[in-house]
């Protein structure tokens, strides 16, 4: 039986083959540098979520207008925002993320199972300031090469975000090129 991870892997694989990440449009990303306003800030600078469903609790709202969210969210502090791409068990697409991207200027993470250079080249192409990488499925060796991701993503001007859940993930992340390690606990 397949476990959630594997299932989130295969789902990423299948919005590739399925043509999801083909984006057509070109989209800035922000000027504001994230990780220089994480060390300045005052206090702790909040990356808010925009999502719709999730495996573990699967339909959290109607998918309705994601732009007036991100603006409430950056009304209300956000320093970045993290937007959901797959469209399987999250409900997000690349069209989504264009959308709030179009409208707010902070700093936007492309959240998604990346597990191909495809979905970076869309990152870029939708103006992306970052992209996920989760720790677990390169340890569990279920995606490969995930120096050779985060290389690929800086040699085209993304960033990227390592996502850990536990302590030894978030030993392994450090050990990584990842320009921030997020933990999700």
């Amino acid at each position: 039986m397949e476990n959630i991870l594997e299932k989130l892997v295969n789902n990423s694989k299948k919005a590739i083959n399925d043509g999801v990440y083909e984006i057509s449009e070109s989209l800035s990303k922000s000027e504001i540098d994230l990780g220089e306003t994480m060390v300045r800030s005052q206090h702790a600078p909040l990356i808010t979520e925009v999502k719709f469903s999730s495996p573990a609790l699967g339909n959290i709202r109607k998918v309705s207008n994601p732009v007036n969210i991100a603006i409430d969210m950056v009304n209300g502090g956000a320093s970045a925002l993290s937007v959901l791409t797959q469209p399987f068990l999250f409900d997000g697409s690349p069209e989504l993320f264009m959308k709030v991207r179009k409208v707010v200027k902070i700093p936007m993470l492309m959240k998604d199972i990346t597990v191909d250079k495809i979905q970076i080249d869309a990152a870029k192409k939708m103006g992306a300031d970052y992209f996920l990488l989760i720790q677990s499925i390169f340890d569990k060796k279920m995606v490969s090469e995930m120096d050779e991701l985060i290389d690929y993503g800086h040699k085209n001007g993304v960033k990227v975000l390592v996502e850990a859940h536990t302590s030894k993930e978030f030993e392994n992340a450090c050990k990584t090129d990842a320009d921030i390690v997020g933990i999700n606990n």
